[in-house]
């Protein structure tokens, strides 16, 4: 496995200790400025989370529970989210099915580039009762 990433540090912290470039997660600013005002802060940081743990394009080996358990929510509100995310375009889920379910294999999630465009379905489904405004908007 090499060596670890992170130690634990005598007060009870953790400390970050790869020497190695891990890379950084970049989330566009038009996300946030677009999209923000539809999916919500919580499904922008799960997507950022799939971000970092995805490996040549997909999240797998890793359970929903373990994912939730580090984003703090519950299995059922990540599965939401997951299921926002889709309907967004930011990923597709594939959970296992047949063999791969009995043989205990874990969902898959492709984490795809954000999209660029908000349908008006989208905005209509999940905008603010006020309305939708993108956060650019908002700088007067």
């Amino acid at each position: 496995m090499g060596n670890p990433l992170y130690e634990k540090t005598g007060p009870g912290g953790v400390s970050f200790t790869s020497r190695r470039y891990m890379g950084d997660i970049h989330i566009p600013s038009f996300v946030y400025d677009i999209w923000l005002p539809i999916i919500g802060t919580r499904a922008i940081a799960v997507y950022g989370v799939f971000c970092q743990l995805e490996r040549e394009g997909v999240v797998k080996a890793i359970t929903i529970a373990d994912i939730a358990k580090a984003c703090r929510v519950g299995p059922n509100s990540l599965k939401d989210t997951i299921d926002l995310l889709c309907e967004c375009g930011f990923i597709t889920y594939t959970p296992p099915t047949g063999q791969r379910r009995l043989t205990h294999q874990t969902s898959e999630i492709a984490v795809l580039d954000p999209p660029k465009i908000v349908s008006r379905s989208l905005i209509g489904k999940y905008a603010h009762p006020q309305g939708y405004q993108p956060v650019f908007a908002l700088v007067k």
